[in-house]
């Protein structure tokens, strides 16, 4: 590297630093460019035990806590909760569903209005939540 493009190459790996990510910088003679790339690490992952928690605390009166639909509150209710548990029923329904449900409630779909909305939890704790329930099951989507 060339004395002429050692200070841009620092201050492009400063600036890309700056913004949050880190850089790679390839140096080149000075008759090539020099070529930066950028990198963002994704956001850390959703514990499965954060889903867990919301279900014990959002769902197990109605579904049970596996899932099977008997939890307490199942008795009185028409209809009976999902049986979350169930391969047969979950593999046919996708995650982005799921998350419908969950953040709209059993009416904005078409289904029971005694499924409550729980439109205030975050899309990070829907997600844990969608892959606690599909660790119910054990299953994923099938169309």
């Amino acid at each position: 590297m060339s004395l002429r493009t050692r200070p841009f190459v620092f201050v492009v790996a400063a600036l890309a630093a700056g913004l949050g990510g880190t850089a790679a910088v390839t140096a080149a003679p000075p008759s090539s460019p020099v070529t930066v790339r950028t990198y963002t690490p994704d956001p850390a992952p959703i514990a499965l035990s954060e889903g867990a928690d919301l279900f014990a605390q959002n769902c197990v009166a109605c579904h049970g806590p596996t899932g099977a639909g008997d939890g307490p509150a199942a008795p009185g209710l028409n209809p009976k909760p999902r049986q979350l548990s169930s391969k047969d029923v979950m593999s046919k329904i996708s995650d982005e569903q799921i998350a419908s449900v969950l953040k709209g409630g059993g009416a904005s779909v078409g289904k029971s209005p005694l499924m409550p909305a729980f439109a205030h939890l975050k899309d990070a704790q829907i997600k844990a939540l969608v892959a606690h329930i599909r660790s119910l099951c054990g299953c994923s989507f099938k169309p």
